[in-house]
């Protein structure tokens, strides 16, 4: 009867129940005591009869949850009050704590009342490793934020994954938080466990604006993820333009190769970001570094049909005649994929018409087997012999 009344917000029956004596700490089949379903449903006048009348509040239910979690779970501000005032701990973490729990929920009242109480604030969550303040920089709630670096929150404790509040913060293009952790010295470098930064995070995710907070906050522009790739090398690859110039006026490598070998201007040649490659070419960057299958950035962008990147590339006198490891040149993988106006630029740029690769296949073989009439005239035309067999005959 207790139960029933405490759940349904029945005042008066809640008071003849306690005045007859009954068991106000008694549990239904999922644990729930009245106290439970009182701070459940928001019965505030019920939740004050019932701490009044001593009930334990501290009582979990069968799935760990307390009074206070509850309360604090569905923002009820008025009984996470009372209950922390009858003593109800604030760090219980069998489920996740009442203070992780309002900051997940973005429950601002309450976390600044909780941790007026004492709640311990670096405390992560059994399963992930996740704090109140990574949760809130990863939702967005910049006031949680505010409240629990101002009550001295660990701001580099990061989740089981390797990532910290900053980095999520710098993923998630919350930008008014990435400023609050930067101003409160939060490290900038810290890097999750593939390798990642919140610099990398940020300028693969395309957000400007905290890159050049992380810029001007001293973040290492040069540190690679777990594959050799760098901040600039993601936003080559991503075409992000305006942030390759930031990263580049703060120092950032233009020669690096990631674990593939590939270049900036590699990597920018395959995706077609031509205006890339433009400030890579003005920047001076070697243009004719292969990767780890002998590709140049030349070769990749003869392959992908890339030929306003071709015309840039010569024009930087790219070496139009540097081969693959199985012997492909441009020349030849433009001819292969019938490319006639790339053809055109490397004819024009001298590129040798003879060199076969490893099979023997001449330019003008792969041209005449895959039916491009107009690069096996164009070959012609540049005196390519029209006797050389490849190696099948």
């Amino acid at each position: 009867e207790l139960f029933k009344a405490a759940g349904d917000g029945d005042v008066q029956v809640v008071q003849a129940a306690l005045q007859q004596g009954a068991d106000i700490n008694r549990k239904n089949l999922n644990g729930w005591t009245p106290l439970f379903i009182a701070s459940y449903e928001g019965h505030s006048t019920i939740v004050e009869m019932l701490v009044n009348a001593n009930a334990d509040v501290n009582i979990a239910t069968n799935a760990g949850k307390t009074p206070l979690y509850i309360a604090s779970y569905l923002g009820r501000s008025a009984i996470v009050e009372m209950l922390v005032n009858s003593n109800a701990d604030v760090n219980n973490n069998d489920v996740s704590t009442p203070l992780y729990i309002a900051s997940s929920r973005g429950h601002s009242t309450i976390v600044e009342m909780l941790v007026n109480a004492n709640a311990d604030v670096n405390i992560a969550t059994r399963w992930n490793g996740w704090t109140p303040l990574y949760i809130a920089s990863r939702r967005g709630y910049s006031t949680i934020v505010e409240i629990l670096v101002n009550a001295n929150a660990d701001m580099n404790i990061a989740t089981d994954y390797g990532d910290t509040p900053l980095y999520i913060a710098s993923r998630e293009g919350h930008s008014t938080i990435v400023e609050m952790l930067v101003n409160a010295n939060a490290d900038v470098n810290i890097a999750t466990k593939e390798g990642i930064t919140p610099l990398y995070m940020a300028s693969l995710q395309g957000h400007s604006t905290i890159v050049e907070m992380l810029v001007n906050a001293n973040a290492d522009v040069n540190i690679a993820d777990n594959y050799g790739d760098t901040p600039l090398y993601t936003a080559t690859e991503k075409g992000h333009s305006t942030i390759m110039e930031m990263l580049m006026n703060a120092n950032a490598d233009m020669n690096i190769t990631n674990n593939d070998g590939y270049t900036l201007l590699y990597i920018a040649s395959r995706e077609g970001h031509s205006t890339i490659v433009e400030m890579l070419v003005n920047a001076n960057v070697d243009v004719n570094i292969a990767d780890n299958y002998g590709a140049t950035p030349l070769y990749i962008a003869s392959l992908e049909g890339h030929s306003t990147i071709v015309e840039m590339l010569v024009n930087a006198n790219a070496d139009v005649n540097i081969a693959t490891n199985d012997g492909w040149t441009p020349l030849l993988i433009a001819s292969r994929w019938g490319r006639s106006t790339i053809v055109e630029m490397l004819v024009n740029a001298n590129a040798d018409v003879t060199i076969a690769n490893y099979d023997g296949d001449t330019p003008l073989n792969i041209a005449s087997r895959e039916r491009h009439s107009n690069i096996v005239e164009m070959l012609v035309k540049a005196n390519a012999d029209v006797n050389i067999a490849d190696n099948d005959g």
